[in-house]
C-alpha cells in the first residue's frame, strides 16, 4: 500500500488512538488490472511495494483503520468477503487501472445496505471519459470532448479524430496515466507522428478535445479542488508558463501567490458555486478535481477522481512550507471526518 506523510495532529485522529467500540469494517482492494507496480526500499533497506491509483491516507489514518477493518482483495475475495463487517471503504481510486476489481465490487454491493466510502460505482463513473459528460452542465466550467478506444493501427487515431468530430489541438494519452509523461498534444495534421514516441499498443487510449485556458494576464493557471460530502477546500494553485503544468515549477514568488490565494479562498463564491456542484453529480466522499483558471466565470475542466495527491507532502515547495502543510493538515481532517461521518467508527 502507498504510505504518504507522517501523522499529523489533528483532533479526529487523537480520539481515534482510543479502542473502537463499533464493528470491524472491510477495506476493497486489488492489484492492478496490468498487474504493475513499483518496489522501492523502506526506511528499514527492504522491499516495499507501491501500488498506483489508491486511495491516499495519511499514515496514522492507514494504521487506525487497519486494526479495525480486514482489507478483502480482489480476486482472492469470496462473494461475502465485504459483508463480514458494518461498513466498507474502497482503496481503489483509478477507474482505469482497476476497472476489474471495481466492477466486482459494485456488483457484490448492489442492493446491499452498507456503508460505502467511496462506492466503486462512483470511481468508476470517473473515468475521463465519462467525468466529462457528467459535468458538462456545470456552471462556469467547460468541460472537454474525451473518448476512449484501443487502437490497433496508427491510422486509428486520424479515425477516431476524424469521426468524433474533434478539431485541433487534442490530447492523446494512455489511459491509467495522470502526467504528462505519456502525454501528446497534437496540434494539426503534421503532429500525427508524435504517437511514435508513445508505446500504445495493446493500450487504451484517451483523445480529448484541448481547450485554451491561459488568462487575460497571459497567465497558465490549474486549480485542485479538494472535496468531501461537507468542505470544499482548494488544496493548491499553480502557475506556469506553458499549457502543462507541474507542481515541482514552483518558486518562491509562484508559491507565495499561491498561498495569498489560498488564504482568501474560502470567501470565493465561485470556488464554492464549482465545488458544490461538481460534488453533486460526482457522487464520492472524498475526490479531487483540477481545473484550469482562464477568468473568474471561465473554468475548464483536467479530470476529477479520488487517486489524486491531495493528503501528500511531496513537491511541497520550501518557502511558505508551513502554510502549505497547514492546507494539508486541514484538508487531512475533512477526509478523516468524511469517513467517520460515512462508516461510524469515530
Amino acid at each position: 500500500r502507498k504510505k504518504s506523510a507522517p501523522p499529523i495532529s489533528m483532533s479526529s485522529t487523537e480520539n481515534a488512538a482510543a479502542p473502537f467500540a463499533q464493528p470491524d469494517g472491510v477495506m476493497c482492494s486489488a492489484m492492478p488490472d496490468d498487474y504493475q507496480m513499483r518496489v522501492t526500499l523502506n526506511k528499514d533497506g527492504l522491499p516495499m511495494m507501491l501500488l498506483p491509483g489508491r486511495l491516499v491516507l495519511f499514515d496514522n489514518m492507514e494504521q487506525q483503520l487497519d486494526r479495525v477493518a480486514r482489507e478483502v482483495w480482489y480476486p482472492k475475495a469470496g462473494p461475502n468477503a465485504l459483508f463480514q463487517g458494518n461498513w466498507v471503504i474502497n482503496m481503489l481510486a483509478d477507474a482505469d487501472r482497476y476497472s476489474e476489481a471495481l466492477n466486482y465490487f459494485k456488483a457484490q454491493l448492489q442492493n446491499k445496505d452498507v456503508p460505502v466510502f467511496n462506492h466503486p460505482g462512483a470511481v468508476l463513473a470517473t473515468r475521463r471519459d465519462r467525468v466529462w459528460q457528467t459535468l458538462s452542465d456545470v456552471p462556469y466550467l467547460t468541460a472537454p470532448k474525451c473518448i476512449r478506444f484501443r487502437p490497433k493501427h496508427p491510422s486509428d487515431f486520424l479515425k477516431i479524430f476524424e469521426n468524433e468530430g474533434f478539431e485541433y489541438p487534442v490530447l492523446i494519452r494512455p489511459a491509467g496515466t495522470h502526467t504528462g509523461k505519456e502525454l501528446a498534444l497534437i496540434r494539426d495534421r503534421k503532429e500525427w507522428n508524435k504517437l511514435f514516441q508513445m508505446a500504445w499498443g495493446g493500450r487504451d487510449i484517451y483523445i480529448a478535445q484541448w481547450l485554451d485556458f491561459k488568462s487575460r494576464d497571459g497567465d497558465w493557471r490549474k486549480i485542485r479542488l479538494s472535496i468531501t460530502k461537507d468542505e470544499i477546500t482548494v488544496r493548491h494553485i499553480l502557475y506556469a508558463d506553458s499549457w502543462l503544468i507541474h507542481s515541482t515549477e514552483r518558486d518562491a514568488d509562484a508559491a507565495e501567490r499561491e498561498i495569498e490565494l489560498i488564504h482568501a479562498a474560502d470567501n470565493w463564491d465561485r470556488r464554492q458555486t464549482l465545488g458544490a456542484e461538481i460534488r453533486k453529480r460526482v457522487k464520492m466522499d472524498f475526490f479531487g478535481v483540477d481545473i484550469g483558471w482562464k477568468s473568474d466565470d471561465e473554468f475548464v475542466l483536467f479530470e476529477a477522481n479520488a487517486s489524486m495527491s491531495i493528503l501528500t507532502h511531496s513537491k511541497t515547495p520550501l518557502h511558505r512550507r508551513e502554510d502549505i502543510e497547514n492546507v494539508i493538515a486541514r484538508i487531512g481532517n475533512q477526509v478523516w471526518t468524511a469517513i467517520i461521518n460515512r462508516t461510524g467508527i469515530g
